[in-house]
Formats: C-alpha cells, structure tokens, sequence
C-alpha cells in the first residue's frame, strides 16, 4: 500500500512539473497568438513590439530602485546599521525645515494664492519632498562611486530624428565633432543637479555641443527669466549664476537681481504673451519627445544614443569620452 502511494504521488509530481514546463515553455515563445479579435491575430512579439518603450522604462526603473536599496544595504552593513537607521542618518537629518521665504517665493513664482493656508501647507510639503529627493539623489550618486554596478539592460532603438525639431538653448561652438542633448524639468531636484553638472563640461570639452532641451508642464519663474535671457543672448550668463549659487526656482528676489546684474529687462519674464509662446515651445517639445518614447527627465541623447532612465554623471562622461575618441580614430 505504502509503494503504491508513493508511486501515486511521483507520478503525479512529474506531470505537474511537464505540464509547468511545457506552459511556461510555450508562453514564452515570443510567436505564440495571445490575442484574436476577428480575423485579427497578435503574437506576443507583437504586443512586446508595441509597448517596448514601456517594457524598457518600468524594467530599468525597478533596476535602478533595486540599486538605490541595496547600496544603501551595503553602505549600512559597513558601519553596522539598520537601513532604515542609515537613511535617518544620512538623509532625514540632513532636511533642514523650508522657510517660509522659500515657501512664499515658490508661491508667487508659480502664481499660486499665497493667503490660502491650503496652499501654503501643499507648496511647503511639495518643497520638502524635493529638497528630499534631492539629497537622496546625491547620497546613491556617491555610493555607486564605491561599488562595482554595471546595468547591462540595453534600451530599444529609438527614432532619432526627432532632435533637429526640438526647442533648444544650444552652446554656440565652432568645429563641434560630439553632442549632448539634455532634457530637463526645473523642478525636478535629479535635474538641477545634473545640470549644473553638464554646464561644468561646456568649458572642459571644446568639441561638445550641448543643447539643454526645456519640458515640462508647469512653467517657473526660471523658466521665463532663462528663456528671457537666451532671447538677449544671455542663457549661459544666467545659468552660470544659477550653478554658482543654486538657485532655481525658489528664489525670484535672487533672479531679479541677476536679471538687473545683467541688463535683462525683466518685464519680458512677466510678459503674458511671450509666457504663451514659450508654454507652446514647452507643448511642442513634449509632442516631439513622447513620439520618440521620452515621458521622463533628466534624459540625455549623446550623438543620438539615448542613455537608459536614471543614469549617473560618470555614465554621461564615459559615453561623450568614447564618443570623441570614436571620432578621432
């Protein structure tokens, strides 16, 4: 009786496991029909082949969520923390409150009722969370400096196109061989530390062309005053004075005064028909970027290639250094 239970109980083991494979064999053979509508038939090569910008985007952002988690797993295990007791002390502390200056200056900066106390808890709540994120952003930065992490996922080709109609603040150099598109939000924290980066190479790097691409939905007093200045020739005098002492979109009394520093008339910033043209610059760019499967900043294009979702500095720096030497060989 007991072999004949447990001969029972194998065979059934083994069929479970043929059928299991089988299925899963089956499933992932990319030519198999898994949707019929009609005469209509898509395999799932075709279903993969319609979403790949958004297989690509949600499998790199898990990756880099995943890298950010366990190098701080990493980083807590060398001073023999908890994680939750090294981002307390690493990122928690370093919040300082938001002052209601800067709470103010963002409010009127962005139009905003500032005598709604509604208003004034959300912008408070919204500034932490990037000063947050911010600070986040720059401690991972720093640890994969230490770590070996090589993400070897590679991103689908992607229409390139696109570039040559996009709105753009472009470097003027002469005898460019490399360039660098870079996409960006003012509001995003990850951007305005990757821009004051990328400005830092328009000086060491002779040969590259930078163009700073300007997207987003919400349009900051920034925004205006750089778009004001790019119109007067003064883009890269204004963004040298935002990287020399970070200032973006919190501080309007600082930005009109490097307006008046260098002789921009600051009513072309508050000019509600040139902020109309610049909001269907920024809709035009959005249209232009979505077809080419970009929804998220910062996004960098060098010489065509777009780097995957969360990129380092050192990434941009190795791929502009292989792209020059390319060039010279």
């Amino acid at each position: 009786m007991f072999i004949i239970v447990v001969f029972v109980l194998l065979l059934l083991s083994f069929s479970c496991k043929s059928d299991g494979d089988n299925y899963y064999s089956k499933q992932s053979d990319k030519n198999k029909i898994i949707l019929q509508i009609d005469s209509l038939s898509y395999s799932l090569q075709d279903i993969d082949r319609e979403i790949e910008y958004e297989l690509y985007d949600f499998r790199y952002n898990y990756i880099n969520s995943l890298i950010s988690r366990k190098l701080i797993e990493l980083e807590a295990e060398k001073y023999n923390l908890s994680p939750d007791n090294y981002i307390e002390l690493n990122i928690n502390t370093k919040i300082n409150n938001i002052s209601r200056t800067e709470i103010m200056n963002y409010l009127i900066a962005n139009n905003i009722d500032a005598s709604n106390e509604t208003n004034y808890k959300k912008a408070g709540e919204y500034l932490l969370l990037i000063k947050r994120k911010k600070i986040q952003s720059e401690l991972i930065d720093s640890l994969s400096v230490n770590y070996k992490v090589w993400v070897l996922l590679k991103p689908p080709e992607r229409k390139r196109r696109f570039l040559k109609h996009l709105y753009t603040y472009i470097t003027d150099k002469p005898n460019t061989v490399s360039e660098i598109y870079f996409i960006y939000e003012l509001e995003c924290p990850n951007c305005q530390v990757m821009k004051n980066k990328i400005d830092s190479l328009k000086e060491k790097l002779v040969k590259l062309k930078i163009c700073y691409v300007p997207y987003g939905a919400n349009i900051s007093f920034s925004d205006l005053a750089l778009e004001a200045a790019y119109l007067e020739n003064k883009y890269w005098d204004l963004s040298e004075l935002f990287r020399e002492h970070n200032v973006y979109i919190n501080d309007t009394l600082t930005i009109l005064k490097f307006l008046r520093q260098l002789d921009i008339d600051s009513r072309n910033v508050t000019d509600s028909a040139k902020t109309f043209l610049f909001k269907e610059k920024l809709e035009t760019n959005a249209k232009i970027l979505s077809y080419a499967g970009i929804y998220s900043v910062p996004t960098i294009i060098i010489n065509g290639k777009i780097l995957p979702d969360n990129f380092t500095f050192r990434e941009v720096e190795k791929e502009i250094n292989l792209s020059l030497k390319k060039i010279q060989l």
